[in-house]
């Protein structure tokens, strides 16, 4: 993590399903409580310009969903792209999918944004693991 506040997490799929499930696992396996919810993303990126210029509002890791309608997941990563760089070195972004798209998946993998993709349902464990929580 490139912060030292404490966790905060963005997330970002159109399924509320998911959506929900996801918030619960992260509070009950004590990750954080702090969680953001997006099911839109263009929503998310007009929100992390809005508060570009103050760490404390922004996450510092999204979860962000690969397949969603409007604007997906590569789409978001585009739009991250263009912030300023201190932004982007202060977030730290994990992809989650349920594809089986080797191409999408490939894709995400090659993002010098993304840290590494993650399978839905969100395996905590491996989550803590790679934070070293």
């Amino acid at each position: 993590m490139s912060s030292t506040k404490p966790l905060s997490i963005m997330h970002i799929d159109d399924n509320d399903i998911d959506i929900f499930l996801t918030s619960k696992l992260l509070k009950i396996s004590k990750i954080t409580e702090d969680i953001n919810s997006f099911t839109v993303a263009k929503k998310a990126v007009e929100y992390i310009q809005e508060n570009a210029g103050d760490k404390s509002k922004l996450p510092n890791l999204i979860l962000l969903d690969i397949q969603m309608p409007g604007m997906n997941g590569f789409d978001f990563l585009d739009e991250f792209a263009k912030f300023p760089q201190e932004v982007i070195d202060y977030i730290d972004i994990y992809m989650l999918s349920s594809t089986i798209d080797h191409n999408d998946l490939s894709r995400a993998k090659e993002n010098p944004h993304v840290i590494k993709v993650l399978r839905k349902p969100l395996d905590v464990d491996a989550l803590k693991e790679m934070l070293d929580l």
